[in-house]
């Protein structure tokens, strides 16, 4: 009756810990402790999840005692999932969808796996690892939870031991599930509406026509010839081609504090906020993006791969920074009358020939880096009622 209560008890404690812990750091802490308690000090324990994200999609955390926290995250859709199964424990029981595994390390087991063998070399004993599988169907893996529990004790884990962490282990599972879900659902807002924009949503910033006033660069790109590239190449190609520059742009603003709103074809939107010095800071991902495209341009050139390049228009106004759309359909974005200009001077870009085109109301927020752009004349904007004094870069 005593051990039931224990159990009850502890596993209580951990479903407390779970659903109060903002993170598997925080998870791992307090029930590391809570088990300290009851006289179990592990040498290591670990937890992991099943996440969604575009870098990976199973992710660990592990507290080590007297190393502190060490994270890892596989991406198991372009790995070899046969190949880290044979390295990895943890991946070895996913594949093969066990639930369970103990390794006696204190009695020259190491089950095969390089991991366990390092274990046993800085002194652990006895390894269990668990896996819980929740069939909710949010994620395209499952939503697997794997953990695992180290002991340094001579002997390993007792029965007494091996019954208490299991009384526990459930209600880890929960902790760590609920924390792979939230950062999932953190990292699919980040990752398609720009950290910016999803921390407004975070916070609750979702209904229809709730917007803000903001003043900001607004930078609007595209490729040049990207219709004729299309018709020219296969879609593998095409795809590869478009994600390369895409993603030296991105870089570039990215680099510079710019918040990339969304991509529209081959063209991308984006943000710089005019305070903290928004416009120059524009002004040198400008440069650090013409860059990137002339080197990437050289590599891809040297492998025999079609190559294009880039038209930019720069502008700085007042902006709508909010929700429109359907009541249940949103993009999170900007309106006013900046962005259509913006868009006028990115046309004009390639009238002129000028690979980027900022306006004067951006040139005017320079300062001394105003030096840096040079006048291209007055020139009309289609719906702009008068004309606009536009500018491009100073380069050799």
């Amino acid at each position: 009756m005593m051990e039931i209560e224990t159990h009850l008890a502890l596993a209580e404690a951990t479903a407390a810990a779970s659903l109060a812990a903002p993170d598997e750091e925080s998870l791992l802490s307090s029930v590391h402790a809570l088990l300290a308690g009851y006289g179990i000090d592990l040498f290591r324990m670990s937890v992991g999840a099943v996440e969604l994200s575009p870098t990976h999609d199973l992710r660990m955390t592990a507290l080590t005692r007297g190393k502190g926290f060490s994270h890892i995250a596989v991406d198991t859709r372009i790995a070899s999932v046969g190949y880290m199964a044979k390295i990895s424990p943890f991946v070895a029981m996913w594949q093969n969808k066990v639930d369970h595994m103990r390794v006696r390390l204190h009695a020259g087991e190491d089950a095969g796996f390089a991991f366990l063998a390092g274990l046993h070399a800085e002194g652990a004993t006895d390894f269990l690892a668990l896996s819980y599988s929740l069939p909710t169907g949010r994620l395209p893996g499952g939503d697997t939870t794997i953990m695992s529990f180290v002991s340094d004790a001579p002997g390993g884990f007792d029965e007494a031991a091996l019954a208490t962490l299991r009384a526990v282990a459930r209600q880890l599972a929960l902790g760590a599930t609920l924390a792979a879900a939230s950062r999932s659902g953190a990292a699919a807002l980040d990752t398609y509406l720009g950290p910016l924009a999803a921390q407004r949503v975070r916070e609750g910033n979702i209904l229809r026509g709730r917007a803000e006033p903001l003043r900001a660069v607004v930078w609007s790109s595209d490729l040049i010839g990207f219709t004729r590239i299309a018709e020219a190449v296969d879609t593998a190609e095409l795809l590869s081609l478009l994600n390369d520059y895409t993603g030296e742009l991105v870089a570039a603003v990215s680099a510079h504090g710019g918040e990339v709103l969304k991509f529209i074809g081959d063209g991308l939107l984006a943000i710089f906020p005019a305070g903290d010095g928004g416009p120059c800071a524009a002004l040198s991902a400008a440069r650090e993006a013409r860059e990137r495209i002339g080197k990437l341009n050289d590599t891809r050139r040297a492998a025999g791969l079609p190559c294009t390049d880039f038209c930019l228009g720069l502008h700085l106004g007042e902006l709508l920074f909010g929700n429109f759309g359907a009541a249940e359909r949103l993009d999170f974005t900007v309106l006013g009358p900046a962005v259509n200009e913006v868009s006028r001077m990115l046309g004009l870009s390639k009238t002129l020939d000028q690979r980027v085109l900022a306006s004067a109301a951006f040139h005017a927020e320079l300062g001394e880096r105003a030096a840096e752009l040079v006048s291209v004349g007055r020139y009309a904007l289609r719906g702009v009622g008068t004309p606009q004094h536009l500018f491009t870069l100073d380069t050799p």
